[in-house]
């Protein structure tokens, strides 16, 4: 952080993850004490820090926990294929520093996505076709540097309503990469288009 101060500072968000991950674990910053009412057994457990960038075991636990819902109480039990969008360098750094943007260009992502799903049904024959997306925003590299990206599961078919009311899924064939270069021209274009309507260039 010195350093980093001396090179012209760094964002005050960074500096606090920081600090609040050096104070994780540590007694001095507080603990909780848990009592068994049965066997009158006692435990301390020192607070954790709940940064949401640096830390390994918070970091780690709250990973555990989002997965751990996600496959008990909101994925269906279909296929799942994972989408990512890698982003250019220097969107990555306007997207680090403005959520309502990384939002809108999120938005256009999974749009599209959606229709990619629902075009490819109609082509089946399948007109009311619906799937379904989840997406964990990653904001570092595996270097730890700033890399703004997404990860999106997806229902990899449709949902179909059959004649009796029940929905039916419906598996999506696999990708080909003619699809895949289509739908990231998609995607660049539509981007392309909103940030020129929000007035910011890249180039």
């Amino acid at each position: 952080l010195r350093a980093a101060e001396e090179a012209g500072g760094v964002p005050s968000f960074v500096e606090r993850e920081f600090r609040q991950f050096l104070t994780c674990g540590v007694w001095a910053k507080g603990f909780a004490r848990f009592r068994c009412d049965a066997c009158h057994a006692e435990r301390l457990v020192p607070f954790s820090c709940k940064a949401r960038a640096v830390c390994p075991s918070c970091g780690g636990r709250r990973m555990a926990e989002r997965a751990a819902h996600l496959v008990d109480r909101v994925l269906p039990a279909v296929p799942i294929r994972q989408w990512v969008l890698s982003l250019p360098f220097r969107l990555r750094y306007v997207l680090a520093f403005d959520h309502a943007l990384c939002r809108k260009v999120l938005a256009v992502h999974v749009r599209a996505l959606r229709a990619f799903y629902r075009r490819r049904a109609r082509r089946a024959a399948i007109t009311d076709g619906e799937t379904g997306a989840v997406t964990a925003v990653q904001r570092w590299g595996s270097g730890i540097n700033l890399n703004v990206h997404f990860h999106t599961l997806v229902l990899d078919g449709v949902y179909t309503r059959a004649p009796s009311g029940a929905l039916r899924f419906v598996p999506a064939p696999p990708p080909t990469p003619a699809e895949i270069a289509r739908l990231v021209a998609t995607i660049a274009r539509r981007v392309t288009t909103l940030l020129r309507r929000q007035g910011i260039t890249l180039g």
